[in-house]
């Protein structure tokens, strides 16, 4: 990531000369191209899919609303130095975190840092989940963006460039969804501090609509593009979108990511405030230390087909979505304060209109996020809705992979999806990051619900993994279920594209 063609980031120094945000400055290439041999990554691409043939199903190709969806792509950058899925899977198989201190490149962490969250101007935080690298470096030239554009732009928008990039071909296509979700720009907050100085692009490098439209416009993309923004659960909202414009034949293939960046302060301050955070920045899911949640950041992204369509063109089919549902709290004892009833209902509509056993679920994939009141909620639903035939000795196992990585808020759940599909395709449940002993308001014991310290293997004759997430009354629920065995070629082709990323 050294190239002259990359933006780079330099601490913004205000208010009274602490570091409080980034300003990028555009360094211009010297003439070498960004990419040595852009056309043979363009052709390993085209081999590792035919979403190479992005016009292979059209409109008319609709199919039954049942009919599964299959993953076919993934992508991601996360913390714990994680920017291919192979890398997340080594991180949570080995039960590691991604946790550091607060970068000195983002903001000045003494300055804001204060133990007691009630302490105006200041958050409780000693740290969070944050990427390996430096967000602001950005293959400018790569993508044909101007100088003056790329100053503007969201690095969410950036890495969600990237991270598409590496899930679809580039090239035209018609019918091509994305469904992109996010909830909020913090780079736009330092684009306006000095409104003198606003970036010329600013509506377009930081408008939320962006984050999907943006991969529409590069790609060339002309199915339904939007963001979608329901705080915590909005990358699931996006995907159960995205299968139902595929399930429709509104979408041949779908784009569904979702991204969140904490490049400043003011979030903290302000979430640290309401009491959301753990003193040490760190997600303690179903945990006896449970206090609050860890920030984390990152973009991951999917690529889906309709399974028939992905059989056809020798897709490398990574598992299948056969359920998802959204639904809403409604009134609860704060807008923030979950439903369990509202929980239980979404995941046992989802079961019934997808004709699925929840007898059959191994895993369960929860939002987990390591609060007091969220956890013992969420906890008892599941147990409320998988707790038929389960035994001590077969039991149901849950997990969140917030404790690995922290929350990613609008973009936690389609890294849980991707956590899921990875479970299933290897064949392993993945431990929680450091979990010492239950919650005493969580008594998964008499439940016969476990959480797995050590990976273990899948399940005997269990099929699903079910992905919950809710947060401001929105929830969203989706099942996973291993894919069908991938041909030789599709296998060769999609180790062909690894190679081909690490040149870039």
């Amino acid at each position: 990531m050294d190239s002259p063609g990359f933006l780079q980031a330099n601490k913004n120094t205000m208010n009274g000369g602490s570091s409080t945000g980034l300003s990028l400055a555009y360094c211009k290439p010297n003439g070498k191209p960004p990419i040595e041999k852009p056309n043979e990554i363009s052709n390993g691409l085209r081999d590792i899919r035919s979403a190479a043939s992005l016009n292979a199903a059209s409109p008319s190709d609709c199919f039954s609303k049942d009919a599964p969806i299959a993953i076919v792509g993934m992508s991601c950058r996360l913390p714990g130095k994680v920017s291919t899925v192979e890398e997340f899977w080594e991180l949570c198989s080995r039960a590691r975190s991604g946790w550091s201190e607060i970068p000195s490149t983002r903001f000045n962490h003494t300055t804001f840092y204060h133990k007691n969250s009630d302490k105006l101007g200041c958050y409780n935080s000693e740290g969070g989940h944050f990427l390996e690298d430096d967000p602001a470096l950005f293959d400018a030239p790569f993508f044909n963006i101007t100088e003056k554009e790329a100053i503007s732009l969201d690095p969410q928008q950036r890495l969600l460039l990237e991270c598409t990039y590496e899930c679809l071909e580039m090239g035209a296509g018609k019918n091509v969804g994305v469904f992109i979700g996010g909830s909020f720009s913090n780079y736009e907050l330092n684009n306006i501090r000095d409104l003198d100085t606003t970036p010329m692009y600013q509506a377009t490098g930081c408008a939320n609509s962006l984050l999907s439209n943006r991969l529409s416009y590069y790609f060339n993309l002309s199915g339904p593009s939007f963001t979608v923004d329901t705080a915590c659960s909005s990358s699931l909202v996006a995907l159960h979108l995205a299968c139902q414009s595929l399930h429709s034949g509104e979408s041949s293939l779908a784009i569904v990511g979702g991204s969140q960046l904490n490049l400043l302060p003011d979030y903290f301050v302000t979430m640290s405030q309401s009491g959301l955070f753990s003193n040490e920045g760190r997600s303690f899911s179903f945990d006896y230390r449970a206090n609050g949640f860890g920030r984390g950041e990152g973009v991951g992204c999917v690529l889906l087909r309709p399974l028939d369509q992905a059989l056809k063109c020798n897709d490398s089919i990574r598992s299948l979505i056969v359920g998802s549902g959204v639904n809403q709290d409604g009134r609860t004892n704060g807008i923030a304060t979950p439903s369990e009833a509202a929980q239980k209902s979404l995941i046992r509509s989802v079961y019934q209109r997808a004709s699925l056993d929840a007898r059959d679920t191994g895993f369960v994939e929860a939002h987990g996020t390591g609060t007091k009141i969220g956890d013992p909620i969420e906890a008892s639903a599941l147990h409320e809705c998988f707790q038929e035939g389960r035994t001590a000795r077969k039991p149901l196992y849950i997990g969140s992979v917030k404790s690995n990585i922290g929350h990613l808020e609008g973009a936690s759940g389609i890294v849980s999806v991707i956590k899921s599909s990875l479970m299933l395709e290897k064949g392993f449940i993945l431990p929680n990051h450091d979990f010492q002993a239950l919650s005493p308001k969580i008594p998964l014991g008499d439940w016969n619900i476990k959480i797995s310290p050590t990976i273990r293997p899948w399940p005997v004759g269990k099929r699903y993994v079910s992905v919950n997430f809710g947060f401001g009354g929105t929830n969203a629920h989706a099942v996973l279920e291993r894919g069908p065995p991938a041909p030789a070629s599709s296998t060769t082709a999609q180790k062909n594209l690894e190679n081909l990323v690490q040149k870039r």
